[in-house]
Formats: structure tokens, sequence, C-alpha cells
């Protein structure tokens, strides 16, 4: 991959040029073993008293922002730079205001909102710290941001079985670089700090336990824009992921499912 203004163009208008990668990883989550979503744990580390005013800067497919709605916000903004995910999202569900921003510069006001999420995205951000002091010019002094992001160890044995399939068909050893490196459980509580006097970090550990072969397919196959760069010949992606689908069969066949960790966090910051 080039520079990092050109990889976020090229997730921009590929990889998130529509809702559809991301319910593909999504939907893999059915199989947790957590009692509770882990988006409405992280919700809940929010003290809503209700009518709260609320941004989410990357909204995504809308999901955080129905889950806002429901906790009493009077209104939500969902802010997403990828123009193909805000028109995914339900606006009768979610709510009608929507608008194509980056998190380094957002259109809002300064001190307009109560709540600012900002939920697997500062990843995604050239600069964290940019962006923690956007997201803290826009939150009240005594608002919160609640910015979620994964551990490094989450979902390990899907990005082994990633690595192993494509390493099979190039090969040669392929290392899967992290596409989370920036913005981690481990170290986004130091980087919120600049922008954010008190910030409370909490986790979530658990598992995925997937019964079938195609959704974990689905999965790897919806990071196929910056996995496929990895491979000598973008055109091996087919035949990698016949290779992920062997790999997953055997061990499905063997232990009766795949299972993966799951660790994820947020920072509850004001």
């Amino acid at each position: 991959m080039t520079d990092s203004a050109s990889y976020r163009r090229i997730l921009t208008e590929q990889l998130y040029a529509t809702t559809d990668n991301l319910a593909a990883r999504q939907a893999i989550y059915r199989w947790g073993d957590s009692p509770a979503r882990a988006s409405d744990w992280a919700l809940d580390r929010i003290p809503w008293r209700g009518g709260e005013r609320v941004v989410d800067v990357g909204c995504g497919n809308g999901r955080y922002l129905q889950l806002a709605r429901e906790r009493g916000a009077s209104s939500v903004v969902g802010c997403d730079l990828a123009a193909g995910m805000l028109a995914g999202i339900d606006r009768a569900a979610a709510g009608p205001l929507l608008v194509q921003a980056d998190a380094q510069s957002l259109p809002l006001a300064t001190r307009a909102v109560d709540v600012a999420l900002a939920m697997h995205m500062l990843y995604h951000v050239p600069s964290v710290a940019a962006a923690a002091r956007e997201l803290r010019r826009v939150v009240r002094p005594d608002g919160t941001l609640l910015a979620m992001t994964n551990g490094r160890d989450h979902q390990a044995e899907l990005q082994a079985l990633a690595t192993n399939a494509m390493s099979a068909v190039a090969g040669f050893r392929v290392e899967r670089p992290s596409l989370i490196a920036g913005f981690t459980f481990e170290n986004g509580e130091d980087q919120l700090a600049a922008a954010f006097a008190r910030i409370e970090a909490h986790e979530l550990r658990g598992s995925v336990a997937v019964p079938d072969v195609a959704p974990l397919v689905a999965y790897i196959d919806s990071l196929r824009v910056p996995l496929a760069w990895l491979l000598p010949n973008v055109d091996m992606w087919p035949a990698v992921l016949e290779e992920i689908g062997r790999i997953a069969a055997e061990v499905i066949a063997r232990d009766g499912v795949f299972r993966a960790r799951t660790h994820v966090g947020v920072f509850l910051c004001r």
C-alpha cells in the first residue's frame, strides 16, 4: 500500500463503497458467547439521562444512531466520510440528519453535542490527534466521547486463517499487516489523553463459535480490498477464498465449530 491518504481514499471508495462489507463482518457476531451485544454493552457505559444531542462520527451503516435513539437521545447526527455508507442507512430508523464529513474537520459548532461516538473508526483516520481535538471541540465541557476499538488479539484465529490461505496460494509466507494498529485498545488511551482530561477504559472479551464455512469466507472476503494487495496478483483472490473454505471446513469437521476470540474496548472520555 502507498501513503496513508491514498490508502484512506481506497478504503472510502472501495471497501466502504456500500454497507455490504461492514454487514458481512457484523454478521459473524450472531455466534458470539457474550450475554450482551458489544454494541449495547458499549453504549451502556454512558450514563444516559434522556434528551442528549448525539453525533456519531464514522457512523457506518447507522447501527449506533438507532441505539442512541433507543436510549433517549433527542437528536442524532450521523457523519461518515464514505458516501456509500450513508446511502445505505435506513433514515426512518436512524434519524434524518446524515452528513458526509471528515472526522478531522467536523461541520459542527463548538460545544454542539452532549455525546460523541467514534465507534471502530479512529484507526482509519490519518491523525488520531487531530480527530480527538475535533471531537473535544464539538462535545460540551460536561459531555462525553465514547470511542470504541479492538484489542490487538481480536479475531486472531480469523487473521491466521486469512494469512495461512494467502500464503498457501502465493507460495510464500504472507505477513498480514494490522488494519487497526493506529488505534487499538492497547494504545488508544494515550492518544485520546492529548485532548481529554478524564478517560475510563473498559474492555470486553469473549469468542465466536461459527458452525458454517460460508460466514467465515464472507467475513474475510469483506476485507479483500486491503488484503488482495498482499498477493503477487490480485486475480489470486478467488483461490484464496477457496483455500479459506477448505481450511475452515477441516476445523469445523474436527471441532464442530470454528472458534475465534474477541477483544473489544471502549474509552469513556470527558
